[in-house]
This record gives C-alpha cells, structure tokens and sequence, in this order.
C-alpha cells in the first residue's frame, strides 16, 4: 500500500508539473500572440496614416493645380472679352461716333449735305454695337441654357453660327427634363461652342453636324464637319 501511495503521488505530482508546463507554455503563446497582434495593428496603424498623408498630399496637389487652373481660365476668358470689346464694340462706336460728328458738321453748316443718311449710318453701327453686346453676354452665359435647357440652347447656338458664318448646321438633340446637372449642362455647351469656333476659324467646312444623344443613359455629344481635316498619327508623332 505504501508503494501504490507513492506511485500515486508521483504520478499527481508530474501531472501538476506537466499542468503548470502547459500553463506556461499557454501564457507564453498568448503573450506571443497579443505582442503579434499589437504589432500587426501599429503595423495597420502606421500604413493607415502613411497613405492617409500620401493621399492628402496627392488631393492638396490636385486642388492646387485645379486652382492654378481655374485661375488660367479666368485669365483667359477675361482676356477674350477684352480682345472682342476691343476689337468689336469699340471700333464699332468711334465709328459711330465719327459718323455723328460728321452729321452735326453737316447739320451746322446746312449746306444741304445727307445729314440724314449720315444719322442713318450711325444708327446702323449702334445696332451693331448692340448686337455684339448681346452676343458677348450670350457667349459668357447663354440664358437660354437656363431658361430652356442644353437642346434648345445647342439648337439656338447652332442658328446663330449658321446665320454669322453662312455654314450650314444640322442638329439632332434629345430632350433631358432637367436630368442632367448644371456643370454637365455647361460643359457639354462650351465643347460644342468651342468646336464650332474651331471649325469657323480652320476647317474651311461648309456643313457641320452637331448631335446629343443618350445611348445606354450616357450623354454623347457629337461634331462632325466636312473641312479640312488633320493627319492625328502625323500631330501624334510630332509630341
């Protein structure tokens, strides 16, 4: 009995040993594995931020470089109105003003001059003056965008190009019911007004097609012309 009662407490003994071995060891890998995991969240946390400060860098640089852009723009289009205020309006009027001087000469002296085709001339050249006004105001916010909507206000600057240049303009538009946003309106409004510049000043055309449709609810818009066009591979190989 003394023999089996050792035995036992031996065995007890080695199984309390192998218990608090196991223990250990359990204690030891749940400190490996909280120390792997603080580390994987600080390594988390560092990329986190590293590609947060990245990204901002990259957000701040492309706000300054659309601001710098905006700034152009602006420069440009004030720098346009000055040209067509210089280059229109103001010669229209010192014409105008020429021809009025001239017919109060005339009307002062009565010597029986066409004093009123004189007044007549000037009246012509303010009209003209005034249609340029109303032009320019119309190239800097067409009310019809607005008021209307982007067809009608395509259809209306399609006319208005056909009746200045004699070019003529096929349009195909589809109505949008205030679908699209008002960027997206004046976007679209500018590229067309900007290829029908283009096309007045270098492609010798006489026919121009301008078209907006809405295929598989995208918004396309069009311009085809028949002047003389341009070699792209040749502009390519040339950059």
């Amino acid at each position: 009995m003394v023999g089996t009662g050792l035995y036992i407490d031996d065995a007890v003994a080695h199984v309390q040993a192998f218990e608090a071995e196991v223990s250990e060891r359990i204690r030891e890998t749940s400190i490996i594995i909280l120390a792997i995991s603080l580390a994987a969240l600080a390594a988390v946390f560092v990329t986190g931020v590293a590609i947060n400060l990245h990204e901002r860098r990259m957000a701040d640089a492309k706000l300054k470089e659309l601001t710098q852009r905006i700034v152009e723009t602006q420069e440009e289009e004030r720098g346009r109105v000055a040209r067509e205020l210089h280059d229109g309006i103001s010669q229209i009027l010192v014409s105008v003003k020429y021809t009025l001087e001239l017919a109060l000469g005339q009307a002062r002296k009565g010597t029986g001059d066409d004093v009123a085709g004189s007044i007549e001339k000037g009246s012509d050249g303010l009209n003209a003056a005034i249609k340029e006004v109303r032009r320019i105001s119309r190239d800097l916010r067409p009310s019809a965008l607005d008021d209307l909507g982007l067809s009608p206000a395509l259809q209306s600057l399609a006319g208005e190009f056909s009746e200045r240049t004699g070019i003529t303009v096929e349009t195909k538009t589809v109505a949008f019911k205030n679908l699209l946003p008002n960027d997206a309106k004046t976007t679209l409004f500018r590229v067309a007004q900007e290829a029908l510049t283009n096309i007045e000043r270098h492609a010798r055309a006489d026919r121009v097609e301008l078209e907006l449709s809405a295929p598989n609810g995208a918004v396309t818009l069009t311009v085809r012309d028949n002047g003389a066009g341009f070699d792209a591979g040749e502009l390519n190989g040339r950059r």
